[in-house]
């Protein structure tokens, strides 16, 4: 009998953990990522989100925003970000909007370990595009 509420709470936590999660609103999906809303300095244009259903936190985000220089900066060297100019694989289920330009300067992870996130800054303009992935 002292089983069936445990069992009961498991179940109903795998099912809250294990719901897969998939939008193209752009400020929810920025949520999403980020657990917070988006800074009065960010113009988000669009973005991507999903989320799988395991328990284990897997996903893909993709986001073109025009952030602030500073806010640029900052994000850069909280998340360890260096510049990477070299061609990297293509991108997968890449949405229509989703295409940095050739004045576009690339960054990826300073760590030895690399899923394939990749983040653009244009040099001209000051467009971004965001792909971060763990899978």
């Amino acid at each position: 009998m002292k089983r069936i509420p445990f069992i009961l709470c498991f179940s109903l936590l795998f099912a809250i953990i294990s719901c897969e999660v998939k939008t193209d609103d752009a400020e929810k999906a920025y949520e999403y990522w980020s657990g917070e809303k988006p800074d009065k300095d960010l113009k988000i244009q669009y973005a991507k989100y999903w989320r799988s259903p395991h328990w284990s936190y897997e996903y893909k985000f993709y986001l073109k925003f025009k952030p602030s220089e500073l806010w640029w900066d900052e994000f850069i060297k909280k998340n360890n970000l260096k510049k990477d100019m070299k061609n990297t694989s293509e991108l997968q289920d890449i949405p229509a909007w989703f295409h940095p330009k050739k004045t576009c300067i690339q960054y990826r992870s300073k760590e030895d370990f690399d899923q394939g996130s990749r983040y653009y800054r244009d040099s001209l303009d000051g467009q971004c595009f965001i792909y971060e992935v763990q899978l």
